[in-house]
């Protein structure tokens, strides 16, 4: 979850600026990266979650549809 996003890493430099400056880059990348990989996973469940219930209504009503032909016959007649 916390690897650089795209793998984009800074090397750090010879002096203590540059130090600094890599570790906030590569920071950074990887709050990127661990963003992008949690809206992914939610967005996952969520559409999991999305067809897990269409798939449970389904299954309920997949029984019913051989009484639904003549009962939509009987009701246009009435």
């Amino acid at each position: 979850m916390f690897a650089p996003w795209r793998r984009i890493i800074t090397p750090p430099g010879s002096s203590l600026d540059q130090r600094l400056k890599a570790i906030a880059d590569n920071m950074v990348s990887r709050a990127v990266g661990f963003t992008v990989r949690l809206m992914a996973l939610l967005a996952a469940a969520l559409i999991l979650a999305g067809y897990t219930v269409f798939g449970g209504i389904l299954v309920v009503l997949w029984p019913l549809l051989p009484i639904l032909g003549p009962a939509l016959i009987v009701g246009g007649l009435l």
